[in-house]
């Protein structure tokens, strides 16, 4: 009697883990839409929908998270075994989107980090730079907009081109889908992690890796920064090997 309860309990447990597994893969976010960014004179690019997250045990799944604000610390529940912190990327390494769970495409496209100047080109040269980010805050996460070259802001909707602080814009989830879906990009802000300590600065400073070192040895590597104080600007971290960081990646308008 008592292997045969044995038996119908590890059945029910088989049985359930596909749609414990379907409710936490991350999925596609239909309101997002990809737009143009210059990111050079003669380049442009589309973000991707959400940071890139990885298994934490090695079976080599990919992700994008499904939301843009969302961070693996804040809403770790959706998310179990998945980390969104990255070692260092190098330049030219391309991620084909047949390898990323929901970021295949019908044609096959590659995915990749900007490098240092791409990011500087597109934060600070591309027509009406300072028009088109700023600080904010989407669904109670701190973070950081972008908006697309041919920007049109929704109806109904406000926007504070490179506000002081966090506060200087904040949308609700609803509000925020209207943003998306007219190509709003928000970067939240993450914190990152050193080899010999926890998570820091979560909701306070955001840092995504470049795929640039610097020019003057490959330890520093290239970083974008945010904070309560500070609009998205290039920093060079030295001991680039210690750090992890949030990446999100782009694809080439061709």
């Amino acid at each position: 009697m008592r292997k045969r309860i044995v038996l119908l309990s590890l059945l029910s447990l088989i049985i359930c883990m596909p749609s414990f597994a379907d409710e936490y893969t991350p999925k596609k976010n239909p309101n997002f839409r990809a737009k143009a960014f210059s990111v050079s004179p003669k380049r442009k690019v589309y973000f991707t929908q959400g940071n890139l997250i990885s298994q934490r045990f090695d079976d080599g799944d990919i992700a994008f998270m499904t939301n843009q604000y969302d961070v693996f610390q804040t809403f770790s529940a959706k998310y179990p075994h998945w980390s969104n912190m990255h070692s260092f990327v190098p330049d030219g390494k391309y991620l084909p989107s047949s390898q990323i769970l929901n970021g295949k495409t019908q044609n096959e496209v590659q995915y990749r980090c900007l490098n240092a100047s791409e990011w500087e080109f597109l934060l600070e040269s591309r027509p009406k730079a300072d028009l088109l980010q700023s600080l904010a805050k989407v669904n109670g996460v701190n973070g950081y907009i972008l908006l697309p070259d041919a920007w049109v802001l929704p109806a109904g909707m406000k926007f504070t081109p490179k506000a002081m602080t966090f506060e200087g814009n904040v949308y609700t989830v609803e509000e925020w889908k209207k943003m998306e879906q007219s190509g709003a990009v928000f970067l939240p802000a993450s914190g990152y992690v050193y080899s010999w300590s926890g998570f820091s600065y979560v909701n306070e400073n955001g840092a995504y890796w470049t795929s640039s070192s610097a020019s003057w040895t490959k330890s520093i590597g290239g970083e974008v920064r945010f904070d309560n104080k500070s609009n998205a600007h290039i920093v060079y971290t030295n001991g680039k090997e210690d750090m992890m960081e949030s990446i999100r990646l782009v694809y080439d308008v061709k």
